[in-house]
């Protein structure tokens, strides 16, 4: 049974840079021949401008499973 694996990506300035990254994640999966999205990303939010494009880096991909603060702290994505 194939563990899920996951990658902290605290330069996720934006979901564009998010959603870039599971198109390499993905061809990377096929190309090594691991199980379709098994791998998670955590993205954390280390800046006001990242805070503020929160909704678009949490919504960004499927793959992103952990989101929160480079601090420690969990940020809500249901409030603007």
């Amino acid at each position: 049974m194939a563990r899920t694996q996951q990658g902290e990506l605290s330069q996720g300035r934006n979901g564009r840079r998010i959603r870039l990254l599971d198109v390499v994640i993905t061809r990377l999966e096929r190309e090594r021949g691991i199980r379709p999205g098994t791998v998670e990303i955590g993205a954390n939010i280390e800046t006001e401008h990242r805070r503020r494009r929160r909704i678009d880096i949490a919504s960004a991909s499927p793959r992103v499973k952990e989101f929160g603060g480079g601090t420690g702290y969990d940020m809500s994505v249901t409030s603007a």
